[in-house]
């Protein structure tokens, strides 16, 4: 057998889709699945979580997928016709995955393998937009079990935002900015 090496970010992502899978596959296929899982699974516990900040991205990470997982499911939909805002929206999901899988990457001390740039301000701020939404509708289901737990949730997930996207902001405009819509937050960050 051959053993190849693999970023942090891809073995995370790996573990996360397989999990995903795992939820709807077939019960011939599950018990290999779970095999795989317990294998990444293994390595993450062991080698990854101990990393500062490495649990908030993987289920970052994890909702990213979700979302995506939800995307795919609709652009294959019969009745939907016009699929080219749901395309777009893929390859906008496939874009945020990718900048959480370098933060991975960074968090674990490794140099990313996968590098995007974003030349385009409108699919930036479209990507920010994106983003914003899928952690707010997470973490407002969130708020509903957890009361408070939630702002500072926003609070950190904005800082990592702003680092992705070159924002300056102080501690002051963070906490500002997890009462401001999503629009409004995308307009700081397209600036």
């Amino acid at each position: 057998m051959h053993s190849i090496t693999i970023n942090s970010g891809e073995l995370v992502d790996r573990l996360i889709i397989l999990q995903l899978k795992y939820k709807v596959a077939s019960e011939d296929v599950r018990e290999a699945i779970l095999r795989n899982v317990r294998e990444l699974e293994d390595i993450y516990k062991s080698q990854l979580c101990i990393h500062e900040g490495m649990d908030a991205r993987k289920q970052q990470l994890q909702r990213i997928n979700q979302a995506l997982w939800v995307l795919e499911d609709d652009i294959r939909r019969e009745d939907i016709k016009d699929k080219s805002h749901i395309s777009y929206q893929i390859a906008v999901v496939n874009d945020i995955r990718s900048l959480l899988k370098q933060e991975i990457d960074r968090l674990a001390g490794e140099q990313t393998s996968e590098c995007k740039t974003y030349t385009n301000k409108y699919s930036r701020r479209y990507m920010a937009e994106t983003w914003i939404r899928i952690e707010r509708e997470h973490l407002n289901s969130e708020l509903l079990c957890e009361r408070g737990g939630g702002k500072d949730a926003l609070e950190i997930f904005l800082r990592f935002l702003q680092d992705q996207f070159a924002v300056q902001l102080s501690a002051n405009e963070i906490k500002d900015l997890a009462m401001l819509s999503v629009g409004q937050i995308a307009d700081m960050i397209d600036t």
